[in-house]
Parts: C-alpha cells; structure tokens; sequence
C-alpha cells in the first residue's frame, strides 16, 4: 500500500485534484501494485524556510511494504518534480518501507 504525502511549502496549486490523481496513477504504475492500494495526500500553502529563503519548496514522503529499488525511487522523484512543477533541488523525498503485518487494512 503505498502511501505518497506531499507537503507544499510558500505555494498553493491551482490544479491540486489533477495532480494528485496523475500522481496516484504515477505511484501505482512505478511501484506495480494496484491504483485501488494507493494513497496520495497533499498539504499546500504551508509557510516555511529552506535555505535561507522562503522560495516554494516540497518536502515528500513515500511509505510503502517491502523495499523499493533505486532505479524506482528516481523515477518517483522525478514523477513527484515534474507533476509539482519544482526543481529537484527544491524537493526532498523521503522512502519508508514497512512490514505487510505493520499495517491493518479492511477490517
């Protein structure tokens, strides 16, 4: 179930719901698991400073079950850059891998 939050700093996008269904199906299609495990949350218009500026900046999360290869995580982050319209050197993205028990779904 991979689960992509997505912290928008010094912006607010116009088009939030077009980006983040094109990210959703962005995920699911890198990651191979199916769009319907996917979720995809979006903070925008957070106030903050990075690099001794207030320029927009992003701050992206991945958390997913089992390992995610390199080659995927850079095809992540660049889905994530180009979606948001940010450069990459405005953007961390941070993986996290979790255990299928360390989550409970459909109970």
């Amino acid at each position: 179930m991979p689960i992509l939050q997505i912290r928008l700093h010094n912006i607010s996008l116009e088009n939030a719901d077009s980006v983040i269904k094109g990210l959703s199906s962005s995920v699911a299609s890198i990651v191979g698991k199916p769009e319907s495990y996917v979720m995809v949350s979006l903070l925008d218009g957070l106030k903050g400073c990075f690099g001794g500026t207030t320029d927009p900046y992003a701050y992206v999360t991945l958390e997913n079950i089992g390992n995610i290869p390199s080659e995927k995580k850079e095809q992540l982050a660049n889905a994530v850059s180009s979606a948001l319209g940010l450069s990459a050197s405005r953007q961390f993205m941070r993986f996290m891998n979790f255990e299928r028990s360390d989550l409970v779904f459909n109970m």
